[in-house]
């Protein structure tokens, strides 16, 4: 028996996702917004606040993108399936020229999320920026 809150999940991500291809981005945004705000904050939901931000992104919205996915990141139980959200959130600070907020999120995700190989992914985009503001030695951990 599939979850109730993982079918709710599923039918916001579809419904959303064909509305971005159809060029219907607020829509979809709105969408998706309605499904996090309707299913419980589990690590069920985190494709939802994925796919708003990154669609929030590409309409020129980054600060309500990196807004959303903070949000999730503060709801969502530290688990594997929320790395996606710090990257995304870090990718995005780091875009804004917002390095050292960058920096101190994947750091938190790092901490936070369980040991996994989805989390070297994180010290990799945190050494990258590190190393671009010249603390090549900081340690992560």
């Amino acid at each position: 028996k599939i979850p109730a809150d993982k079918v709710l999940v599923a039918l916001y991500q579809s419904a959303g996702e064909l509305l971005a291809q159809s060029d219907r981005i607020d829509e979809a945004i709105t969408l998706l917004k309605d499904g996090i705000a309707k299913v419980p904050a589990n690590k069920a939901v985190s494709p939802l606040y994925q796919i708003a931000g990154e669609l929030l992104a590409r309409a020129g919205r980054t600060d309500e993108a990196i807004a959303l996915l903070k949000d999730g990141i503060a709801k969502i139980p530290a688990d594997k399936a929320v790395f996606s959200l710090y990257q995304s959130a870090g990718e995005l600070l780091a875009q804004a020229g917002r390095i050292e907020e960058a920096i101190a999120l994947l750091k938190d995700g790092i901490a936070k999320i369980p040991a996994d190989k989805v989390v070297v992914s994180l010290y990799q985009s945190a050494g990258e920026l590190l190393s671009q503001v010249g603390r090549i030695d900081y340690p992560l951990s």
